[in-house]
Parts: structure tokens; sequence; C-alpha cells
């Protein structure tokens, strides 16, 4: 009877033990979490925005002399694109690295100048030189290589003002001007899009105030009708 009774006892005892550990487990669990959904809730989250639109426009129909026409500012002669903090944290060491392949844009131009209109000299380091034959029209373009480095990016709540708008790569637009002039010249209503123009992408990186890195790219999309030039971010990972 003595050793029943015990064998119960201990039986009720360490199953109370158990309870409790359970128990404790279950709080630091949940404890974990909320603080874990916290820091998440807290974490920046930096994206691209919108790219504006554009025009251009050829004096006398000379290629290289296109200026391009801001459709949302007509007073600016470049485009613009917006980098936006919409998470809830602020974001450090925001980085961002364009690329596109100056080598395949130029094989492009010469595949398609058939008359030979175009002559590019680059060093795909710093500069890329373009004239025309015709009329050896001459323009310089420095070409976009560095990485562009915009410190800390506060939330879009923070913020006082509208975000920053930052000049979207002046080389770029040269070669899809270049590359719409000559489609245009075979096909003058053809409707150009992305496929018909070299892949550029904008590869993002940020940190939260951990120091944890985020990254991210996106590729540019292109739709062209008319003289209307429309661009937009797809976010690839």
């Amino acid at each position: 009877m003595i050793i029943q009774e015990f064998t119960i006892d201990r039986v009720i005892n360490l199953v109370t033990g158990i309870g409790t550990a359970l128990a404790a487990l279950a709080a630091l669990y949940t404890v974990r979490l909320i603080y874990r959904q916290r820091k998440d809730s807290l974490r920046p989250n930096v994206i691209l925005g919108s790219i504006t639109s554009g025009t251009w426009a050829a004096p006398q129909g000379d290629i290289l002399k296109i200026n391009w026409i801001n459709k949302i500012q007509p007073d600016l002669n470049y485009l613009t694109f917006e980098v936006l903090n919409v998470g809830l944290g602020v974001a450090e060491n925001v980085q961002l690295d364009i690329r596109f392949d100056l080598h395949d844009a130029i094989k492009a131009i010469t595949d398609l100048d058939h008359q030979k209109e175009l002559i590019f000299k680059t060093d795909y380091q710093t500069s890329l030189d373009a004239r025309t034959t015709f009329d050896s029209t001459f323009r310089y373009f420095p070409l976009d290589k560095e990485k562009r480095d915009f410190g800390i990016i506060l939330t879009i709540e923070q913020q006082q003002h509208k975000p920053h708008a930052y000049v979207f790569p002046d080389d770029y637009l040269h070669i899809v001007s270049c590359l719409t002039y000559l489609y245009r010249k075979s096909n003058p209503e053809m409707i150009l899009k992305t496929e018909n123009y070299p892949r550029l992408t904008f590869n993002l990186s940020f940190e939260d105030i951990e120091g944890k890195r985020y990254n991210a790219v996106y590729r540019v999309r292109i739709f062209v009708l008319h003289d209307n030039f429309y661009f937009s971010f797809r976010k690839e990972r």
C-alpha cells in the first residue's frame, strides 16, 4: 500500500513537473514569436518606385541630338525614378548598382545599322563616344558604372516631403534612342517593347539597424508608342 501511494505521488509530481516545463516553453516561444514579429514589423523595405515617362525630339532628325522630355516635369531634359522605403524601419547603407551589357548593345545597333550611319568608340569603362557618318555629329556620354550610394533612407511616414527623384541612366537612354531610330527606319509604325532593347537591371541592397543586409534585383521594362516612351520596374528577386 505504501509503495502504491509512493508511486502515485511520484507520477503526479512528474506529470505536474512536465506540465510546468511545457508551460514555460510555451511562454518562451510566445515571447520569442512576439519579439520576432515586432522586429520584422520594424524592418525597412526599400523598393524602386515609378520611372517618369518621356518623349523625345531630334532636331532635323539628328539621332545624336535627341532631347528627352520629362512628361511629368517638361522643363527637365532627363528622366527620373524614385527609391522608396515602404517599411517601418530606417534603411541604412542603401546602394544601387545599375548594369547593362554595353558590348551587346553596340552589337545590336551595328546589326541594325545597314547604312552604317553610326560609329561608336568606347573603353567599356568610363565613356561612350558616338558620331554619325553623314554629317560627323559627335556626342560624348560618360558611362554610369559607379554604384550609387544613397546612405540612409527614412520611411515614407518619417519623410516630411516628397521622396527624392534620381536621374535615370543617360547612357542607356542613348542606346534606346539609337535603336529606336534604326527600328523606325525599317518600320515607322513598329510598336517597340522590352525585348527590342538591351537588358537593364537595377541591383538594390540595404541594411536594417542591426546590420542585416537585404538584396533585390529589378529589371526595367520598356514600351514605346509613337514618340512616347514608358518605363517601369519589375522585381525579379
